[in-house]
């Protein structure tokens, strides 16, 4: 038996993911067990799945490092109850998790253990960090509602314009709406203490400049469209590039139902495993 827990996308389900990842399901060996467990936090759908039921769900509003150590926990939490897991597959948001949780167990775990012997990304972007020693300071940015640029230089210029700005009223952030629209309602919730902003801490991990790289077979699924393809492969660069196979279709942010994407992605599972097994 291989088990994998799946980790689905910001403003979708368990279910959604089930039914989306369902012709992957299909063409694998039937003895891949997978797992889906919902996110704890209610928000709006993502775009394109009104047609599924709700809840729809987020692991997090703001990604600040504080939120990430509560995700290394909540995760443990389910790989105790649940587990044991061979393997993750995360698509967009539960990707990004998904390498933090590993990352994060590779640097603090001393038992040499892997939290998981592989790793599936699905259209997944740059994964944020838990540790304020790693990543690139992007708090600044996010909670003004700014994008967060892929590309290094980019991004370090969009740091610096900001450090150049007048004063910023502390009270807008709670408006921001950088990581998703969908997120709008519970962003507005955050409590409002003067100065609340300065307790958040955003760092966002970049291949660039992290210099550390995930120790684990991957599979990376892209789509040559879809707006997270730039982070994709920037996730791809955090991985040891020895151990990871690659996919790309020519769709969007979604899983292919295509015949031949279906049979691709199907090979580069089957081919992360049997390495994670036997070193292939």
């Amino acid at each position: 038996m291989t088990r994998i827990l799946c980790l689905h996308g910001l403003g979708t389900n368990a279910e959604i993911l089930k039914s989306q990842i369902a012709p992957v399901v299909s063409v694998l060996p039937q003895h891949f067990e997978w797992f889906f467990p919902d996110a704890e936090i209610e928000c709006d759908p993502a775009p394109g799945v009104e047609l599924w039921p709700g809840p729809y769900r987020t692991y997090f509003v703001i990604p600040t490092t504080k939120q990430m150590k509560h995700m290394m926990d909540w995760l443990g939490e389910i790989i105790e109850d649940e587990g044991p897991f061979d393997g993750v597959l995360g698509f967009s948001e539960g990707g990004a998790l998904a390498y933090t949780a590993m990352m994060h167990h590779q640097e603090t775990s001393s038992d040499g253990i892997p939290l998981f012997r592989f790793a599936i990304f699905i259209s997944c972007a740059l994964p944020w960090t838990w540790d304020e020693s790693t990543g690139i300071d992007v708090t600044a940015l996010v909670i003004r509602g700014r994008d967060v640029p892929v590309e290094l230089p980019e991004l370090q210029a969009a740091i610096e314009a900001i450090d150049k700005e007048a004063n910023f009223d502390s009270k807008s952030w709670l408006t921001s709406t950088a990581i998703s629209p969908a997120l709008r309602e519970r962003v507005a919730a955050v409590p409002k203490e003067p100065n609340n902003y300065e307790n958040y801490h955003v760092r966002r991990m970049h291949p660039d400049y992290d210099t550390v790289r995930l120790q684990a077979p991957t599979a990376h699924v892209l789509g040559r469209v879809d707006f997270a393809y730039e982070g994709g492969k920037k996730l791809r660069a955090l991985c040891e590039p020895g151990y990871s196979q690659t996919w790309e279709h020519p769709g969007g942010h979604a899983i292919p139902r295509n015949g031949i994407d279906v049979l691709k992605i199907k090979e580069i599972i089957e081919r992360t495993v049997s390495r994670s097994e036997f070193g292939l």
